[in-house]
């Protein structure tokens, strides 16, 4: 029932790209959605048969277990929604960064996949069959660049000399605003999800680069350590010697208050981690 997204399953099946647990028992989903007086739409539960929960797509696509004492469910999640919508909705799946979920409504007719934002607790139809909608996923999230970072890496020498490339700036965050806004390039943003940041740039020695990307901790949300974005910005304009002041937009991908941001910058890029595809200087070489 799901040919496209069984193709990019056996396609892109290298290092944890896409990890997901065995195919559960229809008998078995079928008898825990009786007891829980909700009615699953037959192609979510063809799904959960067939291929079963798991994380795709690097964490891009996360189809939640029914139960579990350690992970998000469908059990946990559906008791949290329950406490913000009346709706007879139920929560099967999230997109691993923005405050929302993917849902189902139990019902014999209703067969449309719908987004819920925890924001805001509004929900918004995003197709009408979760057959069409789980077979529009690889198209829709699959990337090379991602890809790479869970194969070897292809050129390791050319990586080693762009860190050496990287050690001949120095980087520091001079000022921030908490308060989100829209960044002047994409003014058609329905939502403001960027902080205006002030950043202070210095070119030690002539270097072949064009730009730098440095990571950015937003701290004391809930979120916790993993309130982490990646800022890439130009520098092949700045002349040796030079120090600049630019101001830059740093996207927000979980909306959380938070008290502070602390700039990370480290010429060396850990290669061990999967975040190395943030780095956008070494995007040709991995």
């Amino acid at each position: 029932m799901f040919p496209n997204f069984q193709t990019e399953l056996m396609q892109h099946s290298e290092g944890g790209y896409h990890c997901k647990s065995v195919p559960l028992e229809k008998e078995f989903v079928v008898q825990w959605f009786s007891k829980q007086k909700l009615i699953p739409p037959i192609d979510y539960l063809h799904f959960l048969s067939e291929i079963g929960p798991g994380i795709f797509f690097g964490g891009l696509l996360i189809v939640h277990p029914l139960e579990s004492p350690i992970v998000k469910s469908v059990e946990s999640e559906t008791k949290q929604l329950a406490r913000l919508s009346s709706s007879n909705m139920f929560v099967f799946g999230y997109d691993g960064t923005t405050e929302g979920c993917y849902c189902l409504h139990s019902s014999e007719k209703a067969e449309n996949v719908s987004w819920f934002s925890w924001e805001d607790s509004t929900e918004r139809s995003l197709s009408p069959s979760f057959n069409k909608w789980i077979e529009a996923k690889p198209k829709e999230l699959f990337r090379t660049h991602s890809y790479a970072a869970y194969k070897n890496i292809a050129n390791l020498e050319g990586v080693k000399l762009v860190m050496d490339e990287r050690a001949k700036f120095n980087v520091r965050l001079l000022s921030f605003e908490n308060q989100l806004v829209k960044s002047p390039d994409r003014p058609k943003d329905l939502l403001p999800r960027f902080n205006k940041v002030i950043l202070e740039i210095t070119k030690i020695k002539q270097s072949q680069l064009a730009v730098l990307t440095v990571r950015m901790m937003r701290l004391d949300s809930k979120v916790g350590k993993d309130n982490i974005e990646y800022l890439t910005v130009p520098v092949s304009d700045i002349p040796v010697g030079s120090t600049v002041r630019r101001e830059y937009y740093l996207f927000d991908p979980f909306n959380q208050p938070f008290t502070n941001i602390k700039l990370e910058f480290n010429p060396l890029i850990d290669l061990s981690s999967k975040m190395r595809v943030r780095f956008q200087e070494i995007k040709d070489l991995l």
